[in-house]
């Protein structure tokens, strides 16, 4: 009957608010079934239609998924030296991290806030400066909160274990506030069903404490971009962004200020009839000119890689 989505709709957000997650997924199933009834009549789906029903779709994901798994590469050469002196070309960046988040099952005291558990591999290019990422490992275990619904705030306390005995790796206890502002809904680096491309952009800010070293990190990074479509489930994007950081262990205090440009391509697969894209690969090249560092590089190239599974 005219009118059941909407009343669909409403009975998928009131139940995932009220962190029934189960019954949130049933009504969603049943909302897209709606749309898609009313797709197949007489009208076809509005626009905002069809972006309520990619919505239905990622909500349905997202509620279903207990295991959040990433991995991300950064490996990069400097191509003209700072003040401190090098030449172009002999020193290298890396970072590699993988990721395994694990979110707990349904139920109403996960509704809000969310908590979850994870553990994490690092490594980095150390003092060698090499240009793969294997210096340094350590291991990480945490826990994470999510108290807001409405907005991507991150609470974080972590416990880091180095793999190695080297004598610039330590354990520690990690701290961490964060947040993620004006990139959510159709700014977001999600997938949008839009028939052309879309604005993306956010605003990422970091605060970081590690309790052993009496050592803090501040980091704030701005970034915008287009992501032009080039078919079902790719898209590619040219973005800027500009980032602030800041460390401080008391002792001494370490500023670091650059922009960026760069492309990266982007693939999504595995969605199904209820849920959108569940998996993401990201390939890209991106340009950073530091305008104050204690870094080597002052200008440096990056190659990036992410996946999400």
């Amino acid at each position: 009957a005219p009118g059941d989505e909407a009343l669909l709709q409403q009975l998928t957000y009131t139940s995932q608010q009220q962190g029934d997650s189960v019954a949130a997924r049933a009504y969603a199933r049943q909302s897209i079934d709606a749309l898609d009834a009313a797709d197949g009549g007489v009208l076809a789906l509005t626009a905002v239609e069809t972006d309520t029903r990619y919505n239905l779709r990622r909500l349905h994901e997202e509620l279903g998924r207990r295991w959040v798994l990433s991995a991300d590469l950064l490996s990069g050469s400097a191509l003209a030296a700072a003040a401190t002196g090098s030449n172009p070309g002999e020193r290298f960046r890396s970072y590699f991290q993988a990721e395994a988040e694990y979110r707990p099952g349904a139920g109403r005291w996960f509704a809000r806030p969310v908590l979850t558990g994870y553990a994490r591999v690092f490594a980095g290019s150390g003092e060698e400066e090499s240009a793969l990422p294997v210096y340094s490992p350590m291991l990480a275990l945490g826990l994470r909160l999510r108290p807001l619904a409405t907005h991507d705030v991150v609470f974080a306390v972590e416990q880091q274990l180095p793999l190695d005995h080297g004598p610039d790796t330590e354990a520690d206890v990690m701290l961490r506030a964060s947040a993620t502002l004006f990139g959510g809904g159709r700014y977001s680096n999600e997938w949008q069903p839009r028939p052309a491309g879309w604005l993306t952009q956010g605003l990422y800010l970091d605060a970081a404490w590690f309790v052993e070293a009496e050592r803090s990190v501040l980091t704030a990074d701005y970034r915008l971009g287009w992501h032009e479509k080039l078919g079902h489930g790719r898209t590619l994007e040219p973005y800027g962004h500009l980032q602030y950081s800041v460390s401080d262990d008391g002792a001494a205090r370490s500023e670091d200020s650059r922009a960026g440009v760069g492309l990266r391509w982007h693939l999504w697969w595995g969605e199904t009839l209820y849920d959108a894209w569940p998996h993401k690969a990201v390939l890209g090249l991106e340009y950073q000119h530091a305008f104050s560092t204690a870094l080597d590089a002052r200008d440096s190239l990056f190659l990036t890689l992410g996946v999400r599974w």
